[in-house]
């Protein structure tokens, strides 16, 4: 229905009609309908044909209950065949697990991939530059007029033009404000922006969550719960998880 309300060239429900079609293309358990099912029995109010590909994308990556066998293709395809299931679905257990991983335990977790991010300080090292990965303390980079780069951490993010309190203190002082930085000019800062931070965990939230499905699957895979498709489904959403972290940090 969220989808439906957002495809603006889609007027009849087509979204909606997708998935009754969907549900009564599933019955008995174990059926399934092929796209063009759907596209048939939508046809009649003749949807814009991108708005619509685009709806059902949208609908087979969040749908709690449409089956993992047939949801885990490219980002940017419709799935060829559509099912729903009788249990939730991967997407749904990933949902469960963001909810509830703590705050603290994403941001401890943003901090270590930080500073095994070896892209942001590579120029520098080999430049001959001395680099400060997460200094803890403006103290951490000499006041000795060579040139330092440092890259901070989540404390320290700034808007464009407006640094943070944080940020201006590694570039004022050197031990306390008693004591300012006489070679301020000399000290280069990399800083997160607070809308690449929010992005940066929200990335590695969504990967320590799809990391918690792991686990649990596990647990079902000694029952024998588990079929190979949905294992290989999931390990495709953790390696892409993995690499957007990454990605949001630079």
């Amino acid at each position: 229905k969220r989808i439906q309300a957002e495809s603006i060239g889609l007027k009849y429900r087509e979204i909606e009609q997708a998935a009754v079609a969907t549900f009564l293309h599933s019955q008995p358990i174990g059926q399934n309908g092929k796209t063009r099912d759907l596209l048939l029995l939508i046809g009649p109010t003749r949807p814009d044909k991108i708005e619509l590909e685009k709806g059902l994308i949208r609908w087979a990556q969040s749908s709690y209950w449409l089956d993992d066998l047939y949801t885990a293709g490219a980002e940017s395809q419709l799935p060829g065949t559509w099912r729903l299931g009788n249990r939730p679905n991967l997407v749904q257990m990933h949902a469960v697990a963001a909810r509830n991983i703590p705050e603290e335990t994403v941001r401890v977790r943003l901090l270590d991939e930080i500073e095994r991010l070896k892209s942001l300080t590579a120029g520098a090292s080999a430049s001959g530059v001395r680099v400060h990965t997460l200094p803890a303390r403006a103290r951490d980079i000499e006041d000795d007029g060579a040139f330092h780069y440092a890259v901070l951490g989540p404390n320290a993010a700034s808007e464009s033009g407006k640094p943070s309190k944080e940020a201006e203190r590694f570039l004022d002082e050197t031990t306390g404000p008693d004591k300012p930085r006489v070679y301020r000019n000399a000290v280069l800062l990399l800083v997160p922006s607070k809308d690449g931070l929010e992005l940066a965990m929200a990335r590695v939230r969504d990967y320590l969550a799809w990391e918690v499905v792991r686990e649990e699957l596990k647990k079902q895979q000694k029952d024998g719960n588990v079929d190979p498709a949905r294992a290989q489904t999931l390990q495709i959403n953790i390696d892409k998880a993995k690499g957007r972290i990454s990605d949001s940090i630079r």
